[in-house]
């Protein structure tokens, strides 16, 4: 009897043995999958940042002689228009060059040089390091349209990478703001 006993104190422990192994073998495996989990989400963020577009937009203006409004991006990949609006004094517009025969109209000016203008297309793409002019007047409208595009108008644009991150940004006051 006292043979069974001792064949039973040993099995006991192997089992118990057996059962810290299998224990520790779990734990090991959950902190490997842990790990393999945020290691992939660290190398998603690094594949983000290599093709992230960092687009603005902004104006070049001499008084009296010329007024640009531009829109470049600063960032290492391309930026895909995805969506844009365009109000000026309450009302929106679907063209930048339709606020700006608002303004002549408005303001009695019949002279306005348009010397280049850019339609917004949704999808377009706007590589890294371009820079494109969306508007370019010159003559003394220039002020008139600094002016009232300075004070009057907002301008919103949505894009995105290529792989789906969006963005916002606005002018004239030039905000940016990851959409979720």
């Amino acid at each position: 009897m006292n043979k069974d006993k001792s064949k039973n104190h040993v099995y006991i422990k192997a089992r118990k043995l057996e059962l810290i192994v299998s224990l520790s073998a779990m734990v090991i495996g959950i902190c490997a999958l842990g790990t393999t989990i945020f290691q992939t989400r660290i190398l998603n963020q690094q594949k983000n940042a290599t093709v992230w577009p960092r687009l603005s937009m902004y104006h070049g203006y001499i008084p009296n002689d010329f007024f640009e409004l531009k829109l470049t991006n600063y960032g290492v990949g391309p930026g895909i228009l995805k969506s844009y609006i365009i109000i000026y004094d309450g009302k929106t517009y679907d063209q930048i060059d339709d606020v700006v025969f608002e303004i002549s109209k408005k303001k009695k000016f019949e002279n306005a040089w348009i010397v280049d203008y850019k339609e917004a297309e949704k999808e377009t793409v706007i590589s890294p390091q371009v820079e494109i002019p969306v508007l370019s007047i010159k003559n003394e409208f220039s002020n008139v349209i600094y002016d009232e595009f300075i004070n009057n108008l907002f301008i919103s644009l949505e894009f995105e990478s290529i792989y789906g991150e969006r963005w916002k940004i606005t002018y004239p006051k030039n905000t940016y703001e990851k959409i979720d």
